[in-house]
């Protein structure tokens, strides 16, 4: 997802002398107190020089095409003294808001993964645990060999669970009774673990770090910290924990290759200090990063708020092994997508109307200005960053235009109104394809090593991981261009989809652009030489791209159907599972919907099946979070999680009549609802706490995963638990976890 921030001081329509002199007047005294609460996101220019020689920029005087051209390569501090003295200069460009420098998270429009492993998974490490001789299904992971996160793990014999702020692992009996095998409290708000033969990862939120001994040589305005914990769990009933890490800064993304957690943090820089890189602990002993070692890469560019983006690649099996990191100094990592060998980081790139407009000013009033005016921009202009931030220059070179507005006459000012105005539309023509352009980071990984990479760009931003893909040599990347990017947009420009094929040093070699316009992207979902791609404005457009050659892709079909699929699963290679929700002929939502496309001839793309259920308000998990999708082709099988409301004209918010895990039996050509399992305490007669999951409004007792050892069913929530047999779908076991 691309946070659209299109800020600016110069109101729309502005056509009369009045305004336009009154305006640049009073934008002139607010702009300072304006921008303190509206951050500006800008970009470079090369006229300061850091202690060894290292150039950046400061943008109040540098074009914006050239400003955009500077954000698509990656710069590198190799001293602290330079870091410093850039962040000495950039001080003022970072929000004095807690901000953690990212997108929302990542999984809020979660579509479709990419694979689901099913099987007897044996861990790459010697494990003690018995070997499970049943299958079972795993985490829906988007890329073979690259492990998620997730609240649930199983390997087959035991479920291991983050319930709270403990991690219960249970174990599965011969007769599929449940045990709990134990419970391990977690200082700090637990989220997510991995499990790696006898080793199990868990990470969250430390929120006791102020008061650790080490916070007190951190002068920070604020700070979070992320924790990773690795436990020997080689006794299931006394796990040891053997490593403990706190990152500063908040947690982006993580996933786990072999035996390394590669996990990504971000910490907000707002003030220089002392100690202005984000630390590690471990075992509550500071660590630093050392600078001489790994640099710190950035881009040039005066960001309304500098995030250190720091990724680490942790060893799980070996204790004595140092962490390896290397430091982004970013605005934000938007997506990751990763591979067996390469992570990919993205940003988009973005020049703020502000910036367009005063650079328009300055090229239509500025030769007109006196002497003694012109000195005074001048003047503003070479002051030091650290003397006058960005902002502050801007909000001084206002009130310079509006001293010299205030002297002209009726029909001046109205001209240069419409000079300033046609300045700014030619200029937003000239680079209108560029302000809204993802750059991708390529960085190389092979266990604890991480190398900076290739750079390139697409037009457009990326929804999420599942718009990226990587297939030998080529990465592909499916993304929306927005229609709103810029206030001085043409109100009749529609957005539009695109897709491109980068070759391995990230330079365009093929792409299909101008799909479904004024439409967005929903989901996208890569397979072997095809892409799906699933856009939405009042029906549900699926297009299928062939990508046998990639420097020719094409358009093979697309099928238009109400609703739309938020999140698309392969059954087999020639059908897809599409769940998202349904939608009448205007566009507005309704309920639940899941469909079974037919994709075996592009040029005949056929819904199969659909299945509705619930009306307006009714909801899941999966909709955000796509690891709570459960499917297996082997077992017809078919769970989700759901909250389903009804309501007597099928239009409105109805009540809520069903929640718990949807069991669905599913063929290549049809979908039968089978029962709902739920986690109700009918002794209760009501469910007591409503907490936030992804976004997602749910109960304690709303079932969150599923999975299946054998031919056994579970279904796991904050309370239980459940074991039901597949076949007739009878609770045989209950357990209750940790509260």
């Amino acid at each position: 997802m691309s946070t659209q921030n299109t800020r600016s001081i110069y109101p729309r329509g502005l056509t009369t002398v009045a305004s336009f002199a009154i305006f640049i007047l009073v934008a002139a005294v607010a702009f300072g107190a304006f921008l303190l609460m509206n951050m500006y996101q800008g970009e470079p220019v090369t006229n300061d020089t850091a202690s060894n020689g290292a150039s950046y920029s400061d943008p109040i005087a540098t074009p914006v095409a050239i400003q955009v051209a500077q954000q698509s390569s990656m710069k590198q501090f190799t001293s602290e003294d330079d870091l410093n003295a850039f962040l000495t200069d950039h001080e003022g460009s970072s929000s004095l808001t807690m901000n953690d420098g990212l997108v929302e998270d990542m999984e809020l429009s979660a579509p479709a993964a990419q694979s689901m492993g099913v099987g007897t998974a044996s861990p790459t490490t010697k494990s003690s645990a018995p070997d499970s001789t049943k299958g079972y299904s795993s985490t829906n992971i988007q890329v073979e060999g690259v492990d998620e996160c997730d609240v649930v793990k199983t390997d087959g014999t035991y479920i291991y669970t983050v319930t709270r702020n403990a991690i219960d692992i249970v174990k599965v009996n011969s007769d599929n009774s449940l045990s709990m095998s134990s419970t391990t409290s977690i200082d700090g708000n637990p989220q997510n673990l991995y499990v790696q033969g006898d080793r199990l990862v868990v990470y969250g939120t430390d929120t006791a770090y102020s008061t650790q001994p080490f916070y007190d040589l951190l002068p920070r305005q604020s700070s979070s910290f992320t924790f990773v914990k690795i436990f020997d769990i080689s006794d299931r009933t006394s796990p040891k924990k053997v490593r403990d890490l706190e990152f500063e800064g908040n947690y982006v993304d993580s996933r786990m290759i072999g035996d390394y957690v590669y996990i990504i943090t971000s910490n907000p820089f707002y003030a220089l200090t002392a100690m202005p890189l984000p630390v590690m602990i471990e075992d509550g002993n500071m660590v630093t990063y050392d600078m001489a070692q790994g640099g710190v890469y950035y881009l040039d560019i005066p960001y309304e708020n500098y995030a250190f983006t720091r990724v680490n690649a942790i060893p799980v099996t070996n204790d004595n092994q140092d962490v390896s990191s290397q430091i982004y100094l970013l605005n934000s990592t938007e997506n990751m997508y990763v591979s067996q060998t390469a992570m990919y980081l993205t940003y988009t790139k973005y020049v703020s109307d502000t910036q367009i407009q005063l650079e328009a000013m300055q090229e239509v009033l500025g030769p007109k200005l006196s002497a003694t005016l012109k000195q005074h921009i001048k003047d503003i202009e070479d002051a030091p960053p650290y003397v006058l931030s960005y902002y502050e220059k801007q909000s001084k070179i206002y009130q310079v235009y509006a001293q010299y507005i205030a002297g002209l006459s009726s029909s001046d000012q109205t001209k240069a109104n419409n000079d300033i105005q046609a300045y700014v539309k030619k200029t937003y023509v000239d680079i209108s394809k560029e302000l809204e352009k993802t750059v991708i980071q390529k960085v190389a990984i092979n266990g604890a090593t991480m190398t900076l990479g290739s750079t390139g760009e697409v037009t457009g931003h990326v929804l999420n991981q599942f718009s990226m893909d990587e297939q030998g040599d080529y990465f592909r990347v499916a993304t929306t261009k927005s229609s709103n990017w810029s206030r001085f947009a043409d109100a009749t420009t529609d957005s539009y989809n695109n897709l491109y094929v980068l070759d391995k040093n990230l330079k365009l070699v093929g792409k299909v652009e101008n799909l479904a316009k004024g439409e967005q992207i929903y989901s996208t979902r890569f397979m072997q030489n095809r892409a799906y791609i699933v856009t939405f404005k009042q029906t549900d457009p699926l297009f299928v791209v062939d990508l046998t050659s990639p420097t020719n892709p094409k358009v093979l079909g697309e099928l238009k159907v109400p609703g739309f699929s938020s999140y698309l699963h392969p059954y087999v290679d020639t059908t897809l599972i599409g769940f998202g929700k349904d939608a009448d002929q205007d566009g507005r939502t309704k309920g639940i919907k899941i469909s079974l496309f037919n994709v075996a001839d592009p040029s005949n793309l056929q819904e199969v099946a659909t299945y509705t259920i619930g009306d307006r308000g009714s909801d899941s998990i999966a909709l955000y979070d796509y690891k709570a999708f459960l499917f297996s082709k082997e077992k017809n099988l078919l769970v989700i999680p759901m909250t389903v409301r009804e309501s007597a004209d099928g239009i409105s918010y109805g009540s809520v009549t069903s929640n718990g895990a949807a069991v669905f039996t599913v063929t290549p050509t049809s979908i039968d609802y089978r029962a709902t399992i739920s986690h109700l305490d009918a002794s209760e007669g009501s469910v007591k706490e409503n907490n936030m999951f992804y976004g997602y409004s749910y109960y304690s007792t709303s079932v969150k995963r599923t999975l299946y050892i054998g031919d056994e069913l579970f279904t796991v929530s904050d309370r239980f638990i459940k074991a039901n047999d597949l076949g007739t779908l009878t609770e045989e076991a209950s357990l209750p976890l940790a509260s």
